[in-house]
């Protein structure tokens, strides 16, 4: 090849280059200038009506009380639970002032004595009440009767009263003599060697009779008739046949009386009234013979009414001077219980939980007095909690709507589901089931509440409307540059729509592509450089 044709195609290939550099400089700055679009295709999308809660406060559900019971307020010293704390059984929620539980023992230890000293004195005065009344009634009277019996075989040696008497208690009524033997007491003189046991013989001049008898006693030494003498007292066994007032003298081996005597009946058994009132009848006069258990007499007692009537109250309401024995044992066992909860709080002064969970609300504080009633509000940890709102779009919701709770604890946000139960007196109530404590110490919370739903094959974004009913859409066609797109201005009708996404229900096919974004203004007809879908 000559010099020549090599200049020219060296020359041709340069500027073939150059062309190619151009053109690519000329393309790069015209797609530079191009505005700059995204697009998307209709797509599916679920539309969602929601309400917004506000203004909430957590609790639990089932929420128990924890209580501590005080005979005496007591100062809390300190306070080792706040809310949300998750407790154990045995575990120690507070802490008592021991000074103050000191000052409280010494006047309860007072108290406990004097409700001692009362009860012994209430069951002495009750028992004598008792007694007392009882003698105003003894167990003979009948329908105010009294029958008055022999207590033993004999004769009626004499009759205080006639029939129609007034009779008073403790008075004598009769006297019963044993005629199963008689007492014959003779002087003897001292000289005489006379001791108890040995044999005498009396005699009974008007039965012309002797009876065997036996010395019982014998007296002191005294001055008879300017003698020295004793008196002698001898029993006879009566033959059934011998009555007493006969006289009688008697021997005892050689020795002779000074004297004879009256047989009298060995014992004489006096008969007093229990009670007051009216000799009413009379069965057996004097000297007349009784057995055991005969009817004497009768007496219509008076004044039984009211000690009978004082004796059945008592009995019956166990009150005396307005007090009962249960009354005062009761307050005993009370004095004794609140002394025993403070020496036990005096070894030990803590309060122990009962039970296990996570505190809801603490009423008690340090340094103030705790008279016993109600420590704080827990739950079971894990159960399930609710949660109170008080603003928003209460009027909007009603039960059984799902929602999705936000709660702030510690500057972040939790999302938790849940549901709203009662709407009433402009309160919702959202129901969290199975939640960890930590949700009812967070500082906010919020719920959107999901009223309707409704999901459409057709949608596109928010973003692409530039009118109510605007929209631009990508079209293609060959350009200087080979393909280009340019934007046509597409009329659509919508039907739902919320913050992100509208429903299309004409004016848009799904291959069309919607543009969603641009980097500068757009127009119908302009030519535009697609950067994503």
């Amino acid at each position: 090849m000559s010099r020549k044709k090599k200049k020219v195609l060296t020359i041709g290939v340069a500027l073939v280059i150059f062309l190619v550099i151009c053109t690519f400089i000329s393309k790069s700055v015209y797609y530079f200038s191009l505005p700059k679009v995204t697009t998307t295709s209709p797509y599916a999308a679920t539309f969602l009506s929601t309400a917004t809660l506000t203004s909430g406060t957590a609790t639990y559900k089932n929420i128990y009380k924890m209580e501590f019971d005080l005979p005496v307020p007591l100062e809390i010293e300190e306070v080792l639970v706040t809310k949300g704390d998750i407790i154990s059984e045995g575990s120690v929620l507070a802490r008592f002032d021991i000074e103050s539980i000191e000052e409280q023992i010494i006047p309860l230890r007072k108290a406990v004595e004097s409700a001692e000293i009362a009860l012994l004195e209430f069951r002495r005065a009750f028992e004598a009440k008792i007694d007392t009344l009882r003698s105003q009634i003894p167990d003979s009277v009948v329908d105010s009767i009294y029958t008055v019996k022999a207590h033993r075989n004999g004769i009626i040696a004499d009759m205080a009263y006639k029939e129609g008497d007034r009779v008073s208690a403790g008075s004598k009524l009769c006297s019963i003599a044993d005629t199963s033997s008689l007492i014959l007491s003779l002087y003897f003189s001292d000289a005489y060697q006379i001791t108890p046991g040995m044999k005498a013989k009396v005699s009974i001049p008007s039965m012309m009779s002797v009876l065997d008898g036996d010395v019982i006693d014998v007296g002191n030494t005294s001055v008879v008739e300017g003698t020295y003498a004793r008196l002698v007292t001898i029993r006879i066994k009566n033959p059934g046949t011998v009555q007493e007032g006969l006289q009688a003298t008697a021997t005892i081996g050689e020795y002779t009386p000074m004297n004879s005597s009256t047989l009298k009946y060995g014992e004489v058994h006096t008969l007093y009234s229990e009670v007051s009132g009216y000799l009413k009848s009379i069965l057996h006069r004097e000297n007349s013979t009784v057995g055991q258990g005969d009817t004497i007499m009768k007496i219509e007692v008076t004044g039984l009414d009211s000690a009978q009537k004082e004796l059945d109250h008592l009995l019956t309401t166990g009150i005396l001077n307005g007090r009962t024995e249960n009354q005062l044992a009761q307050a005993l066992d009370e004095a004794k219980s609140r002394l025993d909860v403070l020496e036990k709080l005096l070894v030990r002064p803590e309060i122990q939980s009962m039970g296990e969970g996570v505190v809801c609300s603490v009423y008690i504080e340090d340094g103030i007095p705790f008279s016993g009633g109600v420590l704080m509000d827990y739950a079971q940890e894990g159960s399930e909690q609710v949660l109170v709102f008080t603003g928003g779009d209460i009027y909007r919701v009603s039960r059984e709507m799902p929602c999705a709770v936000t709660a702030v604890f510690n500057q972040q946000e939790f999302k938790m589901e849940g549901v709203v139960g009662t709407t009433r007196g402009g309160k919702a109530v959202v129901h969290i089931p199975d939640q960890k404590s930590f949700v009812a110490n967070a500082s906010e919370y919020s719920a959107e509440v999901i009223l309707k739903s409704h999901t459409t094959k057709k949608a596109i974004p928010a973003t692409a409307f530039i009118t109510d009913d605007d929209v631009y859409v990508v079209k293609s066609r060959r350009g200087l540059f080979g393909i280009e797109y340019y934007l046509q201005l597409r009329e659509v009708e919508r039907d739902w729509y919320d913050s992100k996404n509208v429903e299309i229900t004409s004016g848009l096919a799904f291959d069309d592509l919607v543009v969603v974004g641009w980097d500068r203004e757009i127009y119908d007809g302009a030519i535009v450089d697609l950067v994503g879908s």
